[in-house]
């Protein structure tokens, strides 16, 4: 039995108008005019409005063509917002019947509670299992039920630098977001360095990690601004971040998150498999099993992103070259998709 199937056309189409509306019901929601500001070779938007006797600048996000169309639509798109709901809701429904994989209730409360405070248009993504789950959607197939790999971690990760330069915070902040929903900082040796947040009780979430890349020797903890928490920071996680994509979780009327482009995801999972490979056997196996089945199904569907990703990783040197390479011995055929 292949290890996926063909979502059908229809269900691809429903999820891309799921996007689209989420992306609308965001901009819907500014309150006063749009702001911009450069920095460097980036232009950010803002929606700069009046509350009390003060200022707020609320981060929109990075100047686009796609995001500049939606804005000149600013005006019609709040009157539509009832609409839109009840329209997000049915697609919701449409898209659950093609048996696709989608958060449990646990899970989809806590990615609510971050999308609303802001996480994912401040810079932050998705990542790990979670994230790997999301991509049947987004490549239109459908995982066999083996490869539906269930997890009790949440991985929210964020350039520390991007959470700086957007100038915004999440509201209500991060930690008092997780707080809300039984979550509590992870004890460590200096309470300062906390990234981890465990929730004690039977939440299928046991555990919620930030994490950040490293450009270091070391990988040391690093506070990401926007959302005011520490995160672990990691090498190679850079590549990962990059150029990350929207993607909706069916979860109430849609979950709007950023997820990483899914060519870098399996070809950073060839890496970490590498890397885990002496101190944790189990979830070694699982990074190829991630890293093998996004490459099959890339190979066929979008076999110039793949090779993309694979050569500037290789581009970037010997020491994730050797990554690559032991993980290309443990699974000697994915070779021959990248060349």
């Amino acid at each position: 039995m292949a290890p996926y199937s063909s979502l059908s056309m229809a269900a691809q189409g429903w999820y891309y108008d799921l996007i689209s509306l989420l992306l609308d019901e965001e901009v819907s929601e500014i309150r006063g005019s749009v702001l911009e500001k450069r920095k460097g070779n980036r232009v950010y938007l803002y929606d700069n409005y009046r509350l009390g006797g003060k200022t707020v600048q609320k981060f929109i996000g990075l100047k686009t063509d796609e995001l500049l169309e939606r804005l000149s639509d600013m005006n019609e798109l709040k009157k539509k917002r009832d609409n839109r709901r009840k329209a997000r809701s049915d697609l919701v429904k449409k898209l659950r019947t093609e048996r696709v994989l989608s958060p449990d209730v646990s899970t989809g409360k806590v990615l609510f509670a971050l999308s609303a405070s802001g996480t994912f248009r401040l810079g932050g993504a998705l990542i790990g299992t979670n994230a790997f789950r999301a991509y049947e959607l987004e490549l239109g197939v459908r995982f066999d039920s083996s490869n539906a790999v269930g997890t009790k971690d949440l991985d929210i990760a964020s350039f520390e630098r991007f959470s700086i330069a957007v100038d915004d915070v999440a509201i209500p902040d991060i930690p008092s977001a997780l707080k809300a929903l039984g979550y509590d900082a992870a004890p460590s040796l200096d309470s300062r360095n906390t990234w981890r947040w465990i929730n004690h009780s039977n939440s299928s979430v046991g555990e919620v990690e930030f994490l950040t890349p490293s450009f270091d020797e070391t990988e040391g903890v690093k506070y990401l601004q926007a959302l005011k928490v520490n995160a672990q920071s990691l090498h190679y996680l850079n590549f990962l971040l990059r150029d990350a994509i929207d993607a909706a979780l069916l979860y109430r009327d849609g979950v709007l998150v950023k997820i990483p482009r899914p060519e870098r995801y399996a070809i950073h999972k060839l890496i970490v498999a590498s890397r885990r490979a002496d101190r944790g056997l189990l979830k070694s196996r699982k990074d190829l099993m991630q890293a093998t089945l996004l490459m099959e199904i890339l190979h066929e569907t979008r076999p110039g992103d793949l090779s993309d990703a694979y050569h500037e990783a290789l581009e970037n040197g010997s020491s994730w070259r050797n990554h690559i390479e032991k993980s290309f011995r443990q699974a000697p055929h994915l070779r021959k998709l990248v060349e």
